[in-house]
């Protein structure tokens, strides 16, 4: 869009696009003052967009259905359709191929100018390594860790843009809700269910196709001129039902050679009732007949080749030497014969070959009828013969993958077993496999050792793939505890349920324990690859500490990729939610990046809600821009600055007119003499006044040494010390002397060191000595050196000050409604206890704050027997359940977990887990679990498996403060296999 924008494809393309972002967003200031180049220069720079050169290409022999794309491309443009619209047939009938179409409709590329990716879903996805692959496409390469926290990082992205996000092969409605759009996002989704769509989506119904279409579709796929097609093609056509799948399969065997009258005698032959049998959830036998034909023609051992592509189910396009890998062992045969099966079966559309990448795509229903037509433990074996290939091509598990060490030699066929060896190792059942590939470990050669999987995926910048295989394991050993558990026999897989739980704890972990300084250093003195480094970052949880390291990084990287990585550094500053942080954020980013790129950093500066802020971030990036650059960006901050208050505008301006040679900054200084005039306050605009001194007009600085005498002491410094400057020498030299008198008289060992701080830059060396005897009597060691340290700049001998320390703000107690005190004396008799306890009940049930409610009455619950305290406890639990800030309802919940159990503790358990604040979530439900293995009985799989992913999602820590409730059920065994777990992984991330 950019590109047709700049070229002028489209007339008063900027202007035409920049009013209606203005009509639909007339709050926002990065709209704001027109939509010319002269004021608004940066305007080409944006976000990341996908890569539309990764969109799946059209089928060779595509055929246009014009109609259908026309719909489509409507429906996504009507805003009235809703964010979510709905390609819904049976499978066969085209709907992937149609989403393709549409994808390459330029209409439609015009209408979703920030972008469009494609995402392959299938029947059982994982659906947070589906929404990491959106991210990703558009920059957000941080490791996901749960589906809430993508589908939350996702909405922050794609706010206020207009992208395109297709889902392909969608079979349950879980995964359109981990892809919330708005706006003017849409999302694309092709499915055989109307159940796997909301049930307000748009839906086009994707049915057989007119009869003048499907006759160019087989002409198309048999390669025959349409004039010449014989009788039997008639036959053929009815026999297909208008479906583009069977229309291409019958096609692709006439192109391949067999005759049409053979081809129309198989499609009578086949055993529609067996092929019911194989597929009895699929309505149309026209398809299915049309499937058999074309696999029942191949030559055995061919056919063979072609069912055992259904090892490759659900991994989305793999790259064609993998598949010719798997057929040199199967097939016994050499790699060109292979590689000429492999385009024989593109040839009769059994797969389709992308050429520019080399990768094979098989339909869905093609990989249905090839696992179907396997034998018993065929599939598990054809896992095995995988996982085999790639295994001992890396040097084998037991001799811990040394092959795997050179990262740089890894080709296609090796990235596509970093992804894939996982699933195949657990397709072959073998979970045993599975844990020693992922505990492998490697010596490091400083005398550690490090995660050999782990650092595979790392130093490819795939550390999201690595989790993904984590979830996968994880589930399996899930499923074999709840197996022992149903079996009677316990234990299960919970140790390894605890070892996945302390490595995804422990990734959630590393990142946050290295400061962002630290990590770009070790880039930059050569003793980390910046891959590496960058996994790190990308780990890490909080958003600031990411977006500074990626900054850092943009130096590291090659040139062009750095642009890709200013976006994700301006996307993390951009994702923090409190506005005060993000401002802070990017206020470190300006001062971080190379030139080039900080007109990207313009955008995001003018986002900033705070005007303050907004305009100090500004001028750290004009100060760095050309003169021409910079000068429009100081007038777009002056803007910014017109309503701020009187005093800080007036700072603001003089800030700004320090960015600009003289003779641009006069007006700017004139702007902020203004705006000081009209403080109110006389001691607000002295002080204000004094810092513009150079620029007074000799009156004014008269009029402001004299007012500056009124001031506290640290202000009267200060604004003495100022406008000194503008004195002849000896009227100078007097006001230094008061200056330094005043802060000499202030008593708070800070204030005068800030008082002193300000003042001795202007100073003489003979009014230095006073200075220094000031700093010397300061009482606090600490503001004693920070004095004394700033006086030794100004001497002839100066050294590098100590960065100066920012004191933290106190923290206000906001009081709740008065609590009735704790019963510390037993009554006398049984009747006092009662009445005690229904006077304290009806106080705490008349407490507002829920917080309070529920702590008070699980106190008395405490009192009372375990069917007197059922009715206080549900109220207490339905009390926490209401509080909103995160923190008080976990505190809330841990507080009355000891006396809860039965539905009373599943309902505190789903108000845990409800808690947005993942660190808020995990206490509670910790304090839960905790609580239920103290009651004595060893808590409830579900209780502590929910507090143990939860856990694993904030760190480590939290994952040790699950354990004692998972260790309840088996200690002997268990606590064993905790140690060494938590041993290792302590090993791998320190």
């Amino acid at each position: 869009m950019n590109g047709l924008l700049r070229a002028g494809v489209i007339a008063d393309g900027r202007e035409r696009l920049l009013a209606v972002a203005r009509a639909r967003y007339p709050a926002n200031p990065a709209f704001a003052g027109g939509a010319t180049t002269e004021n608004r220069p940066w305007l080409a720079a944006s976000g990341i967009r996908p890569d539309a050169g990764l969109l799946p290409t059209l089928p060779a022999r595509f055929v246009a259905r014009d109609d259908a794309v026309t719909a489509v491309r409507d429906l996504l443009a009507d805003p009235s359709a809703g964010a979510v619209v709905g390609l819904v047939g049976m499978g066969g009938s085209g709907k992937s191929t149609l989403a393709r179409a549409v994808v390459h409709d330029p209409a439609v590329r015009a209408t979703f100018p920030d972008g469009i990716v494609w995402v392959d879903v299938s029947a059982l996805p994982d659906t947070a390594a589906v929404v990491a692959a959106v991210l990703a496409a558009f920059g957000d390469m941080a490791p996901l860790l749960t589906v809430p926290e993508g589908s939350e990082r996702l909405r922050r992205l794609l706010a206020g843009r207009a992208c395109l996000v297709v889902a392909d092969n969608v079979w349950r409605v879980d995964v359109l809700r981990a892809l919330p759009l708005s706006g003017a996002s849409r999302l694309l989704v092709t499915s055989r269910n109307r159940d796997a769509l909301f049930t307000d989506s748009t839906v086009f119904e994707v049915g057989p196709v007119a009869p003048d279409t499907a006759w160019r579709v087989l002409t198309a796929y048999a390669d025959y001129p349409e004039s010449e097609l014989p009788a039997e093609a008639a036959d053929i056509l009815a026999h297909c039902g208008g479906l583009v799948l069977a229309l291409a399969l019958v096609g692709g065997m006439v192109a391949e050679g067999r005759p049409w009258a053979n081809v129309a005698e198989r499609l009578r032959r086949a055993d529609l009732g067996r092929l019911a049998g194989r597929f009895a959830d699929y309505p149309h036998p026209d398809l299915l007949a049309a499937l058999d034909a074309g696999i029942t023609a191949l030559p055995r051992e061919t056919a063979e080749r072609f069912r055992e592509l259904a090892v490759f189910a659900g991994r989305g396009p793999v790259p064609a030497a993998v598949v010719v890998q798997l057929w040199q062992v199967t097939g016994r045969m050499d790699d060109l014969d292979a590689d000429d099966l492999l385009r024989m079966f593109a040839r009769r559309c059994l797969v389709q070959i992308d050429p520019r990448a080399d990768t094979v795509g098989v339909h869905d229903l093609l990989f249905d009828y090839a696992r179907s037509g396997l034998s018993g433990s065929r599939l598990a074996e054809l896992h095995g013969v995988m996982a085999d290939i790639l295994v001992n091509r890396w040097g084998g598990l037991a001799q811990a993958l040394p092959g795997l060490r050179d990262f740089a030699r890894l080709d296609l066929v090796d990235q596509y077993g970093v992804g894939a060896l996982v699933i195949h190792l657990l397709g072959t059942g073998r979970r045993d496999l599975v844990e020693q590939l992922l505990t492998i470990q490697w010596d490091t050669g400083t005398g550690g050792v490090e995660n050999a999987w782990y650092a595979t995926h790392e130093s490819l910048g795939r550390t999201g793939d690595y989790l993904g295989d984590i979830r996968a394991a994880w589930a399996d050993v899930e499923s074999e505890t709840d197996a022992a558990f149903t079996a009677g026999r316990g234990g299960g897989g919970i140790a390894g349920e605890i070892t996945y739980a302390l490595i995804t704890g422990s990734i959630a972990s590393i990142a946050a324990n290295i400061p962002p300084t630290l990590l770009v250093r070790l880039v930059a003195d050569g003793l980390w690859p910046v891959s590496r480094a960058l996994a790190y970052a990308l780990t890490n949880p909080d958003a600031a500490s990411m977006a500074e390291t990626l900054g850092g990084l943009v130096v590291e990287v090659p040139f062009d990729e750095r642009r890709a990585l200013v976006q994700q550094a301006l996307g993390a500053a951009a994702s923090i939610e409190d506005p005060y942080a993000r401002a802070d954020a990017l206020g470190a980013l300006s001062v971080r990046l190379p030139a080039e790129f900080l007109l990207h950093m313009v955008d995001a500066a003018i986002t900033i809600e705070d005007p303050r802020r907004r305009v100090q971030v500004l001028a750290d990036v004009a100060v760095r821009l050309t003169a021409d650059e910079r000068a429009l960006v100081v007038r777009r901050a002056v803007r910014s600055a017109a309503g701020i208050d009187p005093v800080p505008r007036t700072r603001a301006l003089a800030y700004l007119a320090r960015c600009l040679p003289a003779a641009e900054a006069r007006p700017i200084y004139s702007q902020a003499i203004d705006s000081a005039l009209t403080i109110d306050d006389q001691h607000a605009q002295t002080r204000v006044l004094a810092g513009l001194a150079e620029h007074l007009t000799l009156d004014l600085v008269r009029q402001t040494a004299s007012r500056a005498a009124s001031l506290d002491p640290p202000a009267k410094a200060a604004a003495l010390a100022e406008v000194a400057s503008r004195f002849p020498s000896d009227e100078r030299l007097l006001l230094l002397e008061q200056a330094v008198d005043a802060a000499s008289a202030i008593d708070d060992p800070y204030s005068r060191t800030r008082a002193l701080t300000v003042i001795t830059p202007h100073l003489p060396t003979n009014l230095l000595t006073r200075a220094a005897t000031a700093a010397t009597t300061i009482d606090d060691p600490a503001s004693r050196a920070r004095a004394l340290a700033d006086l030794a700049e100004c001497l002839p001998s100066t050294g590098t000050a100590p960065t100066s320390e920012v004191p933290f703000p106190p923290v206000t107690r906001l009081d709740g409604d008065q609590i009735p005190s704790r019963m510390n004396a037993a009554p006398d008799s049984e009747n006092e206890l009662r009445r005690a306890v229904e006077a304290a009940e009806t106080a705490a049930s008349a407490i507002k704050a829920p917080y309070f409610r529920a702590e008070m009455l699980g106190e008395l619950a405490a009192q009372l027997t375990a069917d007197e305290r059922r009715p206080l406890l549900a109220r207490a639990v339905d009390a926490a359940a209401a509080v909103d800030d995160p923190y008080s309802r976990a505190r809330a919940l841990g507080a009355i977990a000891p006396y809860l159990t039965g539905d009373l503790l599943a309902r505190a358990v789903a108000a845990a887990a409800a808690i947005d604040d993942p660190f808020s979530r995990v206490h509670a439900l910790t304090a839960i679990a905790l609580a239920a293995c103290r009651s004595g009985a060893s808590p409830a799989p579900a209780l502590w498996r929910t507090a143990l992913r939860s856990a694993a999602q904030v760190d480590r820590r939290s994952v040790t403060a699950v354990l004692p409730a998972v260790l309840a059920h088996d200690p002997q065994t268990l606590v064993r296999r905790a140690r060494e777990s938590l041993h290792q992984v302590q090993r791998w991330w320190p």
